[in-house]
């Protein structure tokens, strides 16, 4: 397991908000030396601490502005097909996360969209595909707010 130390964790939070910025830039707001922030960001890399760069992407802006999050019963004989069925969806624009839990239902899916109509249907292909006993869908009226 590893653990990480005081200047790990500045690196990190100054990542998890500006993570296109280069490693002078980073330095400078952490006080560490730029070298020093170069090497710890690559071991992080290196030992998957760090596992991707994204992008906070503007939905309204994206033509996709609605965002909902769809609780999801499955038979559970059917998980890994319900699995897979969602990595093929996220390699697309729709599934922008997934997560299997604990609780009442058994997986929470995170999707955008344009309108009710693509909302609906790709409920529709997910429950016919996939063997669900049961989806709840949660509109977001915001994010981040």
């Amino acid at each position: 397991m590893n653990t990480l130390n005081e200047k790990d964790e500045k690196i990190l939070k100054v990542l998890a908000e500006h993570g296109n910025w280069s490693y002078k830039q980073i330095s400078l707001q952490t006080e560490i030396p730029t070298t020093t922030v170069h090497n710890r960001i690559k071991k992080m890399e290196k030992d998957g601490v760090i596992r991707k760069y994204t992008v906070d992407i503007d939905n309204q802006k994206t033509g996709r502005p609605m965002v909902a999050h769809i609780l999801v019963r499955i038979n559970m004989t059917s998980w890994k097909t319900l699995s897979q069925f969602l990595k093929d969806e996220l390699k697309g624009d729709v599934v922008k996360e997934f997560s299997r839990v604990t609780g009442h239902h058994d997986f929470i899916i995170k999707v955008n969209f344009s309108d009710m109509n693509e909302l609906e249907h790709f409920i529709f292909r997910m429950v016919t595909n996939n063997k669900i006993h049961q989806t709840v869908t949660l509109i977001s009226f915001a994010e981040n707010s």
